[in-house]
């Protein structure tokens, strides 16, 4: 159980750069950036949730029961499922426009 727990630790740690890398390339509007978030994201996710199965699968042979604690793990890891997933859906739209051409940045102004 320690061992899923470190493991979502680390992805946790993992997810905080990438969202740094997220952020830069964000304000920066380049694409390259904002491509390692989104396969982090799903990556993280994946592993997150197998080790989040694993842990309570095994305490739930322990307890033999599930317990409370793993009813709020599981709601709590579906409910970042859920924000996650809207989460890529914004990402991957204004990667979309990037790669197209738009800009959110103000135009220069040019005084003459």
């Amino acid at each position: 159980v320690q061992v899923a727990y470190a493991t979502i630790l680390c992805t946790h740690l993992a997810l905080m750069m990438l969202s740094g890398l997220l952020i830069l390339g964000v304000y920066q509007e380049r694409c390259s950036l904002l491509t390692p978030w989104v396969m982090g994201i799903i990556t993280f996710m994946a592993l997150e949730g197998v080790c989040c199965v694993y842990s309570n699968v095994l305490r739930d042979h322990i307890n033999k029961r599930f317990d409370g604690v793993c009813k709020a793990e599981m709601c709590f890891f579906v409910l970042r499922i859920l924000f996650n997933i809207l989460a890529i859906y914004g990402v991957l739209r204004l990667y979309r426009n990037l790669r197209d051409g738009w800009s959110y940045r103000d135009p220069e102004t040019i005084q003459l």
